[in-house]
């Protein structure tokens, strides 16, 4: 999507350390990308934890005990933020981080009239999300993550959200593992 549309300005709604972030910027040299995350709290005990949960054990198992220990210990010293920015130094002429919290994140690009092409949602299941990028933004591409992500009692939460948006809306839905993204009809 990112290069079919040449997106230029991607937000990303749920930044969490910045692996996907990595990923788009890699793939589109001349991307710019605003991340959003209130990068509150400490998560060492979450990516910890990680490892031995039945769903969540996917996102860490390309990583040796080593490398986890490692970076739960990065977490615990410095927190989420810095770790966060360390991930994308790299990057820092085109990532721009922003700690907010979605959709009051969405309302501060909006009032200094920042137009992201492309809106892509990895935060809470929440379906204001949604309607507030689709309102603020009309014109931006609307995707997201988490897709076939099951809450604690089996229900894919996200495609419930997706689902009653594109049908109120007037999307059509194209799902493809975890990844979603809406096509106006």
């Amino acid at each position: 999507m990112l290069i079919e549309h040449d997106v230029g300005l991607m937000v990303e709604i749920g930044c969490f350390l910045g692996g996907s972030s990595r990923h788009w910027l890699n793939a589109k040299p001349d991307l710019e990308l605003i991340g959003v995350d209130p990068w509150n709290g400490n998560w060492a005990e979450y990516v910890e934890g990680m490892s031995t949960h039945p769903t969540m054990s996917r996102h860490v198992e390309h990583l040796s005990d080593r490398e986890l220990e490692r970076i739960v210990g990065l977490l615990r010293e410095y927190g989420n933020y810095p770790v966060a920015l360390n991930n994308l130094r790299a990057y820092k002429d085109r990532f721009y981080p922003l700690r907010l919290s979605s959709p009051e994140a969405l309302y501060y690009l909006h009032r200094r009239k920042i137009c992201p092409d492309l809106i892509y949602i990895d935060a809470f299941k929440h379906e204001i999300d949604l309607q507030i990028a689709h309102h603020l933004f009309p014109d931006a591409i609307l995707c997201g993550d988490d897709w076939l992500w099951p809450d604690e009692t089996g229900k894919f939460v996200m495609q419930d959200v997706v689902k009653n948006f594109a049908h109120e809306q007037g999307f059509e839905v194209e799902a493809k593992r975890q990844s979603w993204v809406l096509h106006r009809r």
